[in-house]
């Protein structure tokens, strides 16, 4: 694994572990989705968190171009990271399954 990968996957867990904020990453080891998608993974691997799900991101291909990409992108859901709540939500159209 390259030595910056491991670094910014590290100083990513280490500070959502303690939740606190980053200063602002450089856009060369983000604009490569690969990159930016192994220092995610090493990120969560450091966290030793249990998924638990997944949620979506950029689903409309009207928004691909906007944030430069060329496909859906996913990202793990935590328990570690989610809230118990027994709230119940109402659909105001029924669902179509396919």
């Amino acid at each position: 694994m390259n030595k910056k990968i491991k670094i910014l996957g590290d100083k990513i867990a280490d500070a959502r572990f303690k939740r606190k904020f980053l200063p602002k990453i450089s856009k060369s080891l983000i604009s490569n989705p690969n990159i930016a998608t192994q220092i995610c993974r090493h990120a969560e691997m450091e966290l030793l968190w249990n998924p638990i799900g997944f949620k979506a991101g950029a689903t409309n291909k009207s928004m691909w171009k906007k944030l430069k990409t060329k496909k859906p992108f996913f990202s793990y859901l935590y328990e570690e990271s989610t809230a118990i709540s027994n709230l119940l939500l109402e659909m105001s159209m029924p669902i179509k399954y396919f």
